[in-house]
């Protein structure tokens, strides 16, 4: 009995140790592994093509860093423009916290981001790519109608809160086209900002409000630019940013469902821009 009981051991301690040297080549290869995946799989996922250059992720230091990641543009559309592309995205996080109610972040740089908002036949690029990635998720499969028995009502559990210590957006260029502007790209430079104390005073936020109070803080950055502009291309980021505010709030329960609208609202946004162009030719 005693030789079985040894080998069992033996195997037992041998599974263990090759998970242990498996966990330890994948701490070290996470950047390689990130990279592959966003460069291989993601264009599977999406259906257009992605690409970073650098990836540098440090687990232990709470660091994320890459540099020049693009999202192409979908197909029918401008091939040699991004649909989004940024230089730097650099992200620091307390990792004490993580196990915490609240997850603290000190620190989100993002670097020359830039976004291509194209319309082609009354459909823009953006709504191009979310048609492509929801043709490609299985039906849902209907149920049949069962007698519900009658449930106790349960409390809600809070989730994760979130507190952001600062944001840096720096050098931020939307170009837009459409047959408004004769379809000819149109660049907006968006003034650089600086964002502090997201969810600090009251123990955090969840990610929708977050989300919410980011918006709200960059279109209070953006106003005295754009009234001081006079620029027509500039009110009209204006008022988009302040529907887009409008629709982030709404991701406060539903952050998925939040990010959509805003995307949507960002979008009408830019069409008033094609509309100001337009105007100006007449």
């Amino acid at each position: 009995m005693a030789p079985v009981i040894k080998r069992i051991m033996k195997v037992f301690l041998g599974l263990i140790l090759v998970v242990v040297i498996l966990l330890i080549a994948a701490f070290f290869c996470i950047n390689s592994i990130v990279k592959h995946s966003i460069n291989t799989g993601a264009p599977k996922l999406l259906g257009v093509n992605t690409h970073v250059d650098m990836v540098n992720i440090q687990p232990l230091s709470g660091i994320i860093h890459f540099k020049n990641l693009t999202l192409a543009n979908p197909e029918g559309y401008t091939k040699d423009k991004c649909l989004f592309a940024v230089n730097e995205f650099y992200v620091s996080i307390n990792m004490a916290s993580i196990f915490s109610d609240t997850i603290k972040i000190q620190k989100i740089l993002i670097n020359a981001p830039g976004c291509t908002y194209e319309v082609k036949n009354g459909t823009s690029n953006i709504d191009a790519l979310i048609a492509k990635i929801n043709k490609g998720k299985p039906a849902p499969q209907e149920k049949k109608a069962e007698p519900e028995a009658p449930q106790q009502p349960q409390e809600k559990k809070a989730g994760k809160k979130v507190m952001i210590d600062e944001i840096l957006l720096n050098d931020t260029k939307v170009a837009y086209s459409s047959s408004m502007t004769a379809g000819t790209f149109v660049t907006i430079p968006v003034p650089s900002i600086t964002i502090k104390d997201i969810g600090k005073g009251k123990d955090g936020e969840s990610f929708g409000e977050a989300l919410s109070d980011v918006f709200n803080k960059i279109l209070a950055s953006l106003g005295p630019a754009i009234a001081g502009s006079g620029d027509l291309a500039g009110k009209a980021i204006g008022d988009g940013l302040k529907g887009a505010t409008d629709a982030a709030k709404a991701s406060s329960d539903a952050l998925d469902s939040g990010v959509k609208d805003t995307t949507k609202a960002a979008g009408a946004a830019l069409d008033s821009v094609g509309g100001l162009f337009k105007s100006k030719k007449k």
